[in-house]
C-alpha cells in the first residue's frame, strides 16, 4: 500500500491553476457515496440570494454645503458670537465689525439723495415749460441729464451700501450714521473653525470661518471594481461605525464613472435617508453594507470549495480526471459562492475538505 500511495504522489502533476488528481484517485471519486457519504459529486447548484457588497469609507460634506463666511467690508472684529461646534440658524449674527470708513460714503449718499430730489423737482418744471415752448431743446436735454446723473450715482451708492449690510431705510429716515457692521450666517449649520479673534483687522478677501450643513453630510464608499456590475442607484446600505453598536441607513445616490488605477475601487456615493445622525461627525471612517436585490446565481455552498488564503477552489470532473480548480472572481456572500469559471457537468458539491 504504501508504494501504491508514492506512485499516486509522484504521478501527480500541479499548475498555477489546477492540482490534478490522476485516475488512481479518480477511481476512489467513484467510490465516495460509500466510503465517505461526507462528499457529494453532482451539478451545479442555483440559488435565490440577496448579497451585500462590503466596502470601507468616509463621511463627507459635499462642497455645495459649505459655506466660507467673509466680510463684505475691512475693518477690526469687535465682537464673535459663536465658537467653533456651534450650531447656527439662517440669519443668526455671527459677528460684529467695525470700521468708521464706511461714514462717508454714507453721508455721500444722503447728499446724492437730496441733490437727486431737487433735480427730478427742476426736471418736472422743465418738463412743463417744454409743453408751453418756454425753454429751449438743450436746456431741457441739460436737465434731464442732470437728473439722470444723480439717480445713477445715488442708485450705485445705495447698492454697494446694502450689499456691505448698512441699513439704508434706517440711514434715509432717522439719519443714523453706521460704523459697525454685522456679518450674518447665510445657512443653518455648524461652526467648524474660527480664524479670527477680537480686536483683528481684516479685509473683504481674508475667511472668518466655515459653516457646515451636517443635515447634508452624505457618505464615499470605496467598493472593489468586481461588484460592479451588481451596484445601482437607490440600493439600501447598512452604515456601522467601528467598535459601536449604532447603525444607521443610507441609500445609493451616484456612482462614479472611473475606476481608482491605484487600489482598484469605485467611488459610491451615499444619501442619508434619516436625520438621527448626531452620532456621526464629517471626515468619520465606517463600514458600509451595500444590499443587492434577490437574483439567482450559479455557485457552490461554502463547504463544497477549498479556502487557501485569500483565493477559493473546488474540485471539477473533468472525464477521467478530478481537477483541484481555482474559482475566478469569486464572491462570497452568505455561505455561497459564485465564480466566473466554465461551468463542468459535474463538480463537488459537498464535503470538498474530506477529498483533501
Amino acid at each position: 500500500m504504501a508504494l501504491f500511495l508514492g506512485a499516486c504522489n509522484s504521478e501527480s502533476s500541479t499548475s498555477d491553476t489546477n492540482i490534478v488528481v490522476e485516475e488512481a484517485a479518480v477511481l476512489l471519486v467513484k467510490d465516495f457515496g460509500k466510503n465517505n457519504p461526507n462528499v457529494q459529486i453532482g451539478a451545479i447548484l442555483t440559488k435565490s440570494i440577496a448579497q451585500g457588497i462590503q466596502a470601507t469609507g468616509n463621511l463627507i460634506i459635499p462642497p455645495s454645503e459649505q459655506y466660507s463666511i467673509h466680510s463684505k467690508s475691512g475693518g477690526s472684529i469687535q465682537d464673535i458670537m459663536y465658537l467653533p461646534g456651534d450650531y447656527v440658524k439662517k440669519g443668526s449674527k455671527l459677528f460684529v465689525l467695525s470700521n468708521p470708513n464706511l461714514i462717508p460714503k454714507q453721508r455721500i449718499l444722503l447728499e446724492t439723495k437730496s441733490a437727486l430730489n431737487l433735480a427730478q423737482k427742476d426736471f418736472a418744471r422743465k418738463e412743463i415749460l417744454k409743453t408751453k415752448n418756454a425753454t429751449t431743446e438743450k436746456e431741457f436735454d441739460e436737465f434731464f441729464a442732470q437728473k439722470e446723473l444723480l439717480e445713477a450715482k445715488y442708485k450705485g451708492l445705495k447698492a454697494e451700501l446694502e450689499l456691505i449690510g448698512i441699513d439704508i431705510e434706517a440711514l434715509e429716515k432717522s439719519y443714523n450714521f453706521q460704523s459697525q457692521l454685522v456679518i450674518r450666517a447665510p445657512h443653518s449649520g455648524f461652526i467648524t473653525d474660527l480664524l479670527v479673534q477680537k480686536g483683528s483687522l481684516i479685509t473683504a478677501e481674508d475667511q472668518l470661518t466655515t459653516i457646515v450643513a451636517k443635515d447634508k453630510m452624505s457618505l464615499e464608499l470605496h467598493v472593489l471594481s468586481k461588484y460592479i456590475p451588481l451596484l445601482a442607484k437607490n440600493q439600501e446600505v447598512l452604515v456601522t461605525i467601528p467598535n459601536s453598536r449604532d447603525s444607521f441607513r443610507a441609500s445609493v445616490s451616484q456612482l462614479s464613472s472611473v475606476v481608482d488605477r491605484a487600489n482598484g475601487t469605485l467611488v459610491v456615493y451615499c444619501k442619508f435617508d434619516t436625520k438621527a445622525i448626531q452620532a456621526l461627525k464629517p471626515g468619520m471612517f465606517v463600514d458600509g453594507t451595500i444590499e443587492v436585490d434577490n437574483r439567482e446565481v450559479k455557485g457552490l455552498p461554502s463547504d463544497a470549495v477549498v479556502k487557501e488564503g485569500e483565493q477559493y477552489f473546488a474540485y471539477f470532473v473533468e472525464g477521467p480526471q478530478l481537477v483541484k480548480t481555482l474559482l475566478k472572481d469569486a464572491l462570497f456572500n452568505n455561505g455561497f459562492i459564485t465564480f466566473s469559471n466554465k461551468i463542468p457537468q459535474q463538480m463537488v458539491v459537498k464535503g470538498a475538505y474530506y477529498v483533501e
